[in-house]
């Protein structure tokens, strides 16, 4: 697969390299993959089954939202 010169102005041949799509492409990956964590991470604390096993079942409305801040906010550390 090759990449067409679209615009007739001179470029330097250096832009045109592997090196920098294959950064771009981890780059994106990487983006990627924070999201994709973030989610989980936070759709993790209302499931039933993580409520029972850390004892969130037993507190209040204000201690569980707590406790999941700080969950959240030590993986975004």
């Amino acid at each position: 697969m090759a990449f067409k010169r679209v615009e007739d102005r001179p470029s330097p041949k250096e832009i045109y390299n592997g090196r920098l799509y294959l950064l771009v492409l981890i780059a994106g990956w990487g983006g990627a993959l924070f999201g994709y964590d973030s989610a989980v991470v936070g759709g993790l604390v209302d499931l039933p089954v993580f409520r029972t096993q850390f004892g969130l079942d037993n507190m209040t409305p204000k201690q569980i939202e707590f406790v999941g801040s700080n969950i959240e906010s030590t993986y975004q550390a």
